[in-house]
């Protein structure tokens, strides 16, 4: 690709303030528009599968007081509406994130993801 030396640094300072590569940048200008946006998609997707940890997390605790509430006899009223509702976030948190591009995983290099490396 030819360009000026102006062009040139022009996309290096933006690719800097996005935090990403000019390659990067290249591509995410030419598939999706504005990359500052596509960064932005990237931090929201982030932020939906943290939220979903942290709501996994949750039901699994409420999981473990039902087992409890199982072998005791003894189930806390709230447990079942609990289960019911942390079932439910968990399905809108997933069908949310279907709907959305992940960001590159940058912690794996293109080598190891190709033969599974130890990342799973």
């Amino acid at each position: 690709m030819k360009m000026s030396d102006e062009e040139a640094i022009q996309i290096q300072a933006r690719a800097i303030s996005l935090n990403l590569s000019v390659p990067r940048l290249l591509v995410e200008s030419a598939l999706h528009g504005d990359p500052a946006t596509v960064s932005e998609r990237h931090a929201l997707y982030r932020e939906l599968k943290a939220i979903r940890r942290q709501v996994a997390g949750y039901f699994s605790n409420v999981n473990q007081l039902t087992k409890i509430g199982n072998a005791t006899g003894e189930l806390e009223p709230a447990t079942g509406p609990a289960l019911i509702a942390s079932t439910r976030v968990l399905n809108r948190l997933d069908d949310l994130l279907a709907t959305m591009t992940p960001p590159p995983d940058r912690s794996v290099s293109a080598a190891e993801e190709a033969g599974g490396g130890e990342y799973e």
